[in-house]
């Protein structure tokens, strides 16, 4: 019978040391960090957008981890570098966020350019991204199964149709109505620039040189002897890639035609701006998304340079407001987990952030991001060697004054 006891006693603890490790065990997973996967282009020449990218899923982590986390536990970022944006990267992107580093949402500003709807729609995580693509938006809307697919920006031809608006609306006299159009090699850029040929056609414009090149091109005689034959008043460049930008800005100058310049989405790229300094003032340019100029843009704003040391480009107040459309979700859920759940609080709750509202309940297909002017484009020029918002969705902003550049004889 002592025997009986002893051992009894034995059995007793060690049940009790399970029981106190299977919590532990618990409590310990519980507090594991929550995943952020990140599929962004850190090298190449889609690097620039890359790194605002990264800062701004950064800055929001940083943030939310300083107020005591989510839901309790702290957050992290785990990258993978799709490098230049191919499908095969993008694929193997997702097959490594989602079943390896196990993460518990995807935010990017691109990937893949349709490949990330089909690559990341398979699974349940919810997949974030500033894509606005036709090719991509259409997948969705011809796949319910992609239902975690959202999109937080308007499709590429709206901006194309937007950007020559806004050039009709200048405060200035063009001397003639030709335009030159000039596109990076890359499916984004040829399908922005199509549209806007296709407006400028529409409101009276003569497509006077249509030329598509390759990155990294340095050489721009050819397409400036073109330029300087037929004199456009309006040039339109569109190419991702900084120092492509700045060394044809820097070659036209040599010998300038009559025309305004606008590099397009190049101008929310921090690296341009540093690259242009003052010698390309009069340039404009524009963002699709970017912080707003209200209170809540210019907080943002500041926290990125205070982290950063930087103004934020294009992508960085995009990704940071991807994540905080999960996040507001998963507050509001009181849960992670739960997908669908949270796949249908973004549906039908609409998000306010730092670029404008995320209303994802006006369009059939809820996860396409339709409604531009509640995520406006904006405009700048170079003026002083700082890019200047002169126009958003289209309208000019109060207090801005358009400087006809120096090289334009008056």
């Amino acid at each position: 019978m002592k025997k009986f006891f002893i051992i009894a006693g034995f059995v007793g603890i060690i049940i009790l040391l399970a029981t106190f490790v299977s919590f532990a065990g618990c409590k310990a997973t519980s507090k594991e960090p929550i995943k952020v996967g990140g599929p962004m282009p850190l090298t190449g020449f889609f690097a620039a957008d890359g790194e605002m990218m990264k800062n701004g899923v950064e800055l929001a982590i940083d943030e939310i981890n300083k107020a005591g986390g989510l839901l309790g536990r702290q957050m992290e970022l785990v990258t993978y570098d799709i490098e230049d944006n191919a499908a095969e990267k993008t694929i193997a992107a997702a097959d490594t966020l989602i079943l390896r580093d196990k993460v518990d949402v995807v935010v990017t500003g691109y990937a893949g350019v349709g490949a990330d709807v089909e690559a990341f729609g398979k699974y349940d995580i919810i997949y974030l991204n500033g894509d606005g693509t036709y090719l991509a938006s259409d997948l969705v809307r011809e796949n319910p199964d992609y239902s975690n697919v959202f999109f937080t920006a308007g499709v590429e031809k709206d901006w194309g149709r937007q950007m020559i608006d806004t050039m009709n609306n200048l405060p200035y006299e063009f001397p003639n109505k030709k335009i030159a159009i000039l596109i990076g090699d890359y499916e984004w850029e040829l399908n922005v620039l199509g549209a806007a040929r296709d407006r400028a056609a529409e409101t009276g414009w003569e497509i006077a040189v249509d030329e598509v090149f390759p990155y990294y091109t340095v050489e721009w005689t050819p397409i400036l002897t073109k330029i300087r034959d037929t004199e456009p008043s309006l040039i339109l460049f569109e190419d991702v890639e900084p120092t492509d930008v700045e060394t044809f800005v820097d070659q036209f100058l040599l010998d300038p035609t009559n025309s305004i310049v606008d590099i397009g989405y190049a101008m929310g790229l921090p690296q341009y701006v540093d690259l242009a300094a003052t010698k390309h003032n009069g340039v404009l340019g524009w963002s699709t998304l970017a912080a707003l100029p209200n209170d809540v843009g210019k907080a943002f704003t500041e926290s990125y340079k205070a982290k950063f040391g930087t103004e934020p480009g294009n992508m960085a107040a995009a990704t940071y407001d991807s994540l905080m459309i999960w996040v507001n979700a998963v507050k509001a859920l009181n849960n992670v987990e739960d997908h669908k759940a949270i796949e249908k609080y973004i549906e039908e709750n609409v998000y306010t952030g730092v670029c404008g509202s995320y209303n994802y309940s006006l369009t059939d297909d809820h996860t396409v991001l339709a409604d531009s002017e509640n995520i406006p484009m904006q405009h700048y020029q170079l003026q002083n060697g700082n890019k200047v918002l002169g126009y958003l969705g289209g309208k000019q902003v109060e207090g801005f004054t358009f400087e006809i550049p120096s090289w334009i004889e008056q």
